[in-house]
């Protein structure tokens, strides 16, 4: 038994130190935007990753957005482009919709 406590406490040590993740969460790119044009900027530094997120509504209804995420393990690009609409507002709630192409 005490073999068994040794093997794990040495195999979650040993895992745990690791300089590289294998998971890198990435956050989400909500664009609540109105029917004015706007833009929105959103960067976010983690300690093996630099993420960053861009969104502009350039005419009324069409959004176009950017996303980084660069880091050690992983880097990935994409953009994105589409068309939203504001179905309604019940309080300090919006109900939207977005259709992306």
């Amino acid at each position: 038994m005490e073999r068994l406590i040794y093997i794990a406490i040495s195999c979650f040590l040993l895992s745990s130190c690791a300089v590289r993740s294998v998971y890198v969460p990435t956050s989400q790119n909500v664009t609540l935007f109105d029917n004015k044009k706007q833009a929105q900027a959103n960067a976010y530094i983690g300690a093996n990753h630099l993420e960053l997120q861009l969104a502009h509504n350039p005419i009324n209804h069409l959004i176009t957005a950017f996303h980084i995420n660069y880091g050690t393990v992983l880097s990935s690009y994409w953009s994105e482009y589409g068309i939203f609409s504001t179905l309604f507002r019940k309080g300090k709630y919006e109900y939207a919709i977005y259709i992306w192409l």
